[in-house]
């Protein structure tokens, strides 16, 4: 029959770790319990001898062929792990449960069930239980003297690690889950120094605090590394508290651990992942900037009017994409030789990094040599291009192709001005910029053609006839508003049909061209020369009153002569020209009457014999 006398040396034993217990027999009645069993039950009035343990601890309900395997020797032990119940305070408590067999002696028939509740909310409370026990020392060292069998037994059957060494660290008892968890047999342990195990020097230096123990001192739940027989290094979590022995001011030391071990790697793993998804919410944020700001590029580069401006919006871009970086924009001349940089930025505008003239020949670089991507992270590569400042070469560097309809237009130049910078996600973003800019700069030049085509004549490169009746009334508007006067030129090569009628067609158009080249050198910056139609021209010329139109018509009409023009070799003779002069406001009050009267004053000097100037109602 079960021994409710030797109940306190088992509290005692179980006292650091606040574990409770149940006596059940096989039909889970209850033999017997710890004092305070009662406040982990669900129903604490029905933890009574006699009773049926599940009406208490509906937990056990279901696990009765469980219960019988542990009775028949086919299973140790079985636990459940974080049980919850609502304590008196209204607050959580977590349990663990252990279910072993008990046996109290080999020629005792009969079997029992014994069961262990191990609160494990507070741990706090461990420190009011192991002041508590060193009021108990004596009893429970004179306990395990006289019921040596009974306490080998409690010990065996706690599923945590337990070792009671003397104050010298000598080890004088363990129980099977300590032997399972080293790999050492009772005999290979036994009066052996405890640093046979737990090689972590620390925490015996914290242990050694706790002697002679004061009330309230405790060792708690620390982390300590352990060996096992084979070599193997563990992580134990260990607590220890001091009990006093029969011999005054001596005192023994009981080590509860748990193996760890697992935990941490899986800690560890956490960690390292974490660590992983930090870098990549980093990249990704990083990626998702990089993006914003090569769309923003994009839209600025889409609404540049002009190369010009697009070389502003590439500076003022590059920097946030390529940070810490000096680089430039370079554009291959149209003779298909040189490379001039039009854009930089960076420290000291990169002058340090390419060349001291910023122009150099396409052989000089591999990316133009190569029609690809040049990236070099190690300068004492030998395949450096040219191009770069001697001395001291960069960090690193990266010369990017910058390729349109199949053809390089230019070249992307990045350096980070640190080692390590130029990352392959770095590599990829100057890759799809310079493609960007490319682009960009392309339908730039495209667009300038175009437009030139429609406003420029294409024989003398002067502006049409349609570019002038848009600017004429933007200049007339501009004089009316400044109220400043507006001059009109418009002039005519004299007996034009005899270039084509003695010389050909083609010797006409030598003429009209040279005549185009000759008005843009002789008229000034804000002046602007359009080819009227057939042989005869328009100048327009802003702020200019009617004494100066005429004193300028007069010029060039004498200039002319001068200009030697010759086809195949052979002379085509003098040039001479009939000018018509009108004034805004003086003779018209809108472009077209403003035109009218220049034209009738070319007319007037056409009949009045050529090679003249006339004012309109001279």
């Amino acid at each position: 029959m079960f021994t409710s006398s030797v109940n306190p040396y088992f509290k005692k034993l179980l006292a650091p770790r606040r574990i409770e217990y149940l006596a059940l027999d096989r039909k889970l009645s209850i033999l017997d319990t710890s004092l305070n069993v009662h406040r982990f039950a669900e129903q604490p009035d029905e933890v009574v001898k006699g009773k049926d343990a599940r009406l208490g601890f509906p937990e056990l309900i279901g696990l009765e062929e469980v219960f019988s395997e542990i009775l028949s020797g086919e299973k140790q032990n079985f636990d459940l792990k974080g049980i919850a119940r609502s304590s008196d305070n209204g607050s959580l408590l977590y349990i663990d449960i252990s279910v072993s067999k008990y046996q109290y002696n080999e020629e005792d028939l009969e079997e029992w069930l014994i069961i262990f509740f191990d609160d494990v909310t507070e741990k706090m409370s461990m420190t009011q239980n192991l002041v508590q026990r060193t009021n108990e020392a004596n009893l429970l060292l004179s306990a395990l003297t006289s019921s040596k069998n009974y306490i080998d037994k409690i010990i065996t059957s706690i599923a945590e690690v337990l070792l009671v060494t003397t104050a010298s660290g000598k080890i004088k008892a363990i129980n099977k889950a300590a032997k399972d968890l080293f790999g050492y047999s009772e005999k290979e342990l036994i009066n052996k120094q405890i640093s046979q195990i737990i090689t972590d020097n620390d925490f015996f230096q914290k242990a050694r605090l706790l002697y002679p123990l004061s009330p309230g001192e405790l060792l708690k739940d620390v982390e300590v590394i352990c060996k096992t027989k084979n070599g193997k290094d563990i992580v134990v979590a260990f607590s220890c508290s001091a009990i006093e022995t029969d011999i005054e001011d001596l005192q023994d030391f009981v080590y509860i651990g748990r193996d760890i071990t697992q935990r941490k790697l899986t800690e560890a793993a956490v960690q390292q992942a974490n660590e992983k998804l930090t870098i990549w919410v980093n990249e990704l944020e990083q990626r998702n900037r990089e993006i914003t700001l090569l769309s923003e590029l994009s839209e600025l580069l889409q609404a540049c009017l002009s190369v010009e401006e697009a070389y502003t919006v590439i500076v003022q871009m590059m920097e946030p994409l390529f940070p810490d970086t000096v680089g430039g924009v370079f554009i291959i001349h149209p003779s298909k030789q040189l490379v001039e940089a039009v854009a930089t930025w960076g420290e000291d505008a990169g002058t340090e990094v390419y060349t001291s003239q910023k122009l150099f020949s396409t052989h000089e670089c591999w990316a133009l040599r190569r029609g690809r991507s040049h990236f070099v992270t190690n300068t004492h590569n030998r395949m450096l291009c040219k191009h770069l400042h001697p001395n001291p070469p960069p960090a690193e560097y990266g010369c990017i192709p910058m390729m349109a309809q199949g053809e390089a237009i230019g070249m992307l130049y990045v350096s980070p001005l640190e080692k390590e910078r130029l990352t392959e996600a770095k590599q990829r973003l100057a890759v799809t910029v310079a493609q960007h800019i490319a682009l960009a700069l392309a339908n730039l030049r495209l667009r300038e053609i175009l437009k030139n085509q429609s406003i420029r004549d294409p024989l003398t490169d002067l502006f049409n006839r349609r570019y002038l009746k848009e600017s004429l009334e933007q200049e007339i508007h501009r004089a009316e508003c400044k109220q400043q006067p507006l001059g009109i030129i418009i002039l005519d090569i004299d007996d034009f049909k005899k270039f084509n009628d003695t010389y050909g067609h083609e010797a006409g158009d030598a003429v009209l061209r040279e005549v185009g080249l000759f008005l843009q050198k002789n008229i000034r910056k804000g002046d602007i020369a359009c080819r009227y139609g057939g042989e005869e021209f328009t100048l327009i010329l802003p702020q200019a009153p009617l004494d100066v139109v005429l004193e300028r018509a007069q010029q060039l009409r004498e200039k002319i002569k001068q200009l030697q023009v010759k086809y195949h070799g052979q002379p085509l003779g003098t040039i001479t020209l009939s000018l018509g002069v009108a004034c805004f406001p003086e003779h018209g009050l809108t472009a077209s009457e403003t035109i009218q009267a220049a034209d009738m004053a070319l007319y007037q000097a056409k009949t009045q014999g050529r090679d003249r100037v006339c004012v309109c109602g001279s």
